[in-house]
């Protein structure tokens, strides 16, 4: 959802009050499906999330986004991730999902002129059946590009039509906000479809806000899901967005072909300049995450959330950072009384002006760049012609790039932790503020049944 820009923390505020406001005697005693997903993205109400429709009814309908055209770095072909819904634009998050965790790795192979933190991390997702649209034709495909998510999803015990790939920066996305195989995830951000490849797949590429969930027990340990253990869920929001077309010179908004031919034309040492956006996200996104406890706890009498005198309490732990362009509240789901809701709020208005990221050269041969682009399997003939010229030249057997450095996590991450609270007594917006922190917003929270009469310590 996008809205016209405001205060991150005052759309939040505003809109998700007044939605609650409206809804809240229509939807108080509706509960989810049992065993319901610890973790799913959602309306501001606590409802369901849904896309906006997109018809997928033609058989070839990602080829068609992209114009049947591989990404050959032209200006008429100019980006190589094309969203499905805006093909022009480069930043028009819009799209959630939900779904599990499939295989997360780095990426081996990846044209360093558009990474400038280094190569991806990525993984794939089994969707819920709420998102199957999301799905191309080859993302359904069991022997084509997600060929090794079919196995390691069974493997779950999970059966899907397809699988939906997530690709971000790995340079930007700390060791923390990764999730794990198997992991619950929702995720909002780019649905692309990749034209560097001729089956044409989609992708979220890259997520704006990325969420995992997973059950531990106390000392942070994953265990199988019950109501003894702890649902962990982590929060992670895009610091920086990787940018496809380029500047040289006095020159701007250049095709990688154009880029490319400035860059080897010029005297001296060949240096690229991978690119980022000005900001991370554009507009204001409204997104909400259900994160539900991991097991329900009984009695002898049934269910002990619905007896007259309950032997578990709700009770859940927090703590988030912005950077003052993103406003975050915690409130028992109106959907679900057992569930907390996370309502999220990004505005570009409220984005702080931060430095440049730190960065270092690394440098490339004109024969490592080659098996790269031989490995990566595109339609780079014109890439692997323009470094045979230079290394015809013999100008430079090396090509410089400019990759950033990661951005640093805050140093008041331990401030302002909210304990293990009953919901009925959650504090909704205890929240740190740093605005020279890159990512608007990281952080964590956890939900767990508590029996009556114990308190819980701090996490």
């Amino acid at each position: 959802m996008v809205l016209t820009p405001r205060s991150g923390a005052q759309a939040a505020k505003t809109v998700a009050g007044g939605l609650l406001k409206e809804n809240l005697g229509k939807i108080i005693g509706h509960f989810p499906l049992s065993p319901p997903h610890i973790l799913d993205i959602s309306r501001l109400d606590g409802t369901p999330w849904a896309n906006l429709a997109f018809d997928t009814s033609n058989p070839n309908w990602s080829s068609a986004v992209v114009g049947g055209h591989t990404f050959d770095g032209s200006s008429a072909h100019p980006f190589e991730w094309v969203s499905v819904m805006n093909p022009t634009l480069e930043q028009d998050d819009e799209v959630g999902l939900a779904g599990t965790v499939i295989q997360p790795d780095i990426s081996g192979e990846d044209l360093p002129f558009t990474h400038p933190f280094g190569n991806d991390f990525e993984f794939t997702i089994a969707p819920d059946p709420a998102y199957d649209s999301l799905l191309a034709p080859a993302n359904k495909d069991a022997n084509g590009v997600y060929k090794d998510s079919w196995p390691a999803a069974q493997g779950l015990g999970i059966s899907v039509p397809g699988f939906l790939g997530l690709e971000v920066d790995a340079g930007i996305v700390p060791g923390a906000d990764r999730p794990r195989h198997g992991d619950r995830v929702a995720t909002y951000g780019r649905w692309i479809v990749d034209a560097g490849h001729p089956e044409f797949h989609t992708e979220i590429h890259p997520p704006l806000l990325l969420a995992y969930a997973r059950s531990e027990n106390a000392a942070g340990t994953p265990v199988a899901a019950s109501a003894d253990a702890i649902t962990h869920f982590q929060l992670w929001g895009r610091p920086y967005q990787a940018a496809q077309k380029f500047s040289s010179g006095g020159d701007t908004n250049l095709c990688l072909q154009d880029y490319i031919t400035d860059i080897v034309e010029t005297l001296g040492s060949i240096t690229a300049y991978p690119p980022i956006h000005a900001k991370p996200f554009t507009g204001v996104h409204l997104v909400a995450f259900t994160v539900r406890p991991p097991g329900q706890p009984q009695t002898a009498g049934g269910p002990a959330a619905s007896a007259a005198v309950p032997s578990h309490v709700l009770e859940c732990s927090y703590h988030f950072t912005v950077n003052g362009s993103c406003g975050v509240e915690v409130i028992t789901s109106p959907a679900d009384a057992n569930a907390v809701l996370v309502l999220v709020s990004l505005s570009d208005a409220g984005y702080p002006s931060l430095p440049e990221p730190p960065s270092q050269m690394k440098q490339l041969s004109i024969s490592a760049l080659l098996n790269e682009a031989k490995a990566l399997g595109e339609d780079i003939a014109w890439y692997k012609s323009a470094f045979l010229t230079l290394k015809s030249w013999q100008l430079s057997d090396n090509v410089g790039f400019r990759i950033f450095n990661a951005p640093a996590t805050s140093a008041h991450d331990s401030e302002n932790v909210v304990p293990f609270t009953p919901l009925k007594s959650l504090p909704s917006q205890t929240v740190t503020t740093d605005k020279t922190q890159a990512f608007p917003v990281r952080g964590w929270l956890k939900i767990a049944w508590i029996p009556t009469q114990t308190t819980r310590a701090s996490a």
